[in-house]
C-alpha cells in the first residue's frame, strides 16, 4: 500500500522512500522464495538506484546489486550472481574504502557462493579477506564473527582441511 501510494500517477513520491520499500520488499519475497517477484522489485530499484538524477548514493546502487546478486545465488544462477556481486564489490571498495564492512560482507556473500560451486580455493580466499575486515571494523571479540568465522571453516572442511575448520569452529564458540 505505502508502495502504491509513493508512485501514484500525479503524487512526487520520494524516491528514498520507494527505493528503501523496493529493497525491502524484493528481500522479503526473496526470503519466501518469491524469485519472480522478488527480481521484479529489486531491478526497479536499482533503476531508481541507478538515477543520478534524484539524489540517492552509489552505495545505494551497490547495496541493490548485492541484494540482486543473493537472488540469483539462491536461485542458483551463479554466473549473474558472481557479476552483482562484483560488480558491489567494485562501487562499494571505491566509495566507502577496501577494509570497510560493507566490503567484508559483499567478500562474505562471494565467498559463500564459491563454495556452493566447489571453488574451495576462491572461496578460502576471499573469505579470509572477509574474516579480515569484519576483525578489523568489529574487533576480535565481535559476535558478528561467528558467520565470516563459520564460513571460512565450512570452506576449509570442504576443501579436507579439517584441523583449520576445527580451530575455527571452535573459535566461533
Amino acid at each position: 500500500r505505502s508502495l502504491a501510494l509513493c508512485t501514484e500517477e500525479g503524487r512526487d513520491g520520494s524516491p528514498r522512500v520507494e527505493l528503501d520499500l523496493l529493497c525491502s520488499l524484493g528481500e522479503t519475497l526473496r526470503k519466501q522464495s518469491q524469485f519472480s517477484e522478488a527480481g521484479t522489485s529489486l531491478r526497479r530499484a536499482l533503476a531508481i538506484a541507478e538515477d543520478n538524477r534524484n539524489g540517492i548514493g552509489l552505495l545505494d546502487v551497490a547495496n541493490c546489486l548485492a541484494s540482486l546478486g543473493r537472488l540469483y545465488r539462491e536461485q542458483q544462477h551463479y554466473t549473474e550472481a558472481e557479476r552483482f556481486y562484483r560488480a558491489c564489490l567494485q562501487i562499494r571498495t571505491r566509495e566507502a574504502g577496501p577494509r570497510h564492512l560493507m566490503v567484508g560482507t559483499v567478500l562474505r556473500d562471494l565467498g559463500t557462493m564459491y563454495v556452493k560451486l566447489g571453488q574451495y580455493t576462491e572461496a578460502k580466499r576471499v573469505l579470509k579477506e572477509a574474516l579480515e575486515i569484519t576483525e578489523a571494523c568489529l574487533g576480535h571479540e565481535h559476535p558478528a564473527l561467528v558467520t565470516p568465522l563459520n564460513n571460512l571453516a565450512v570452506a576449509y572442511s570442504h576443501h579436507g582441511e579439517r584441523d583449520k575448520a576445527r580451530r575455527l569452529y571452535q573459535r566461533a564458540l
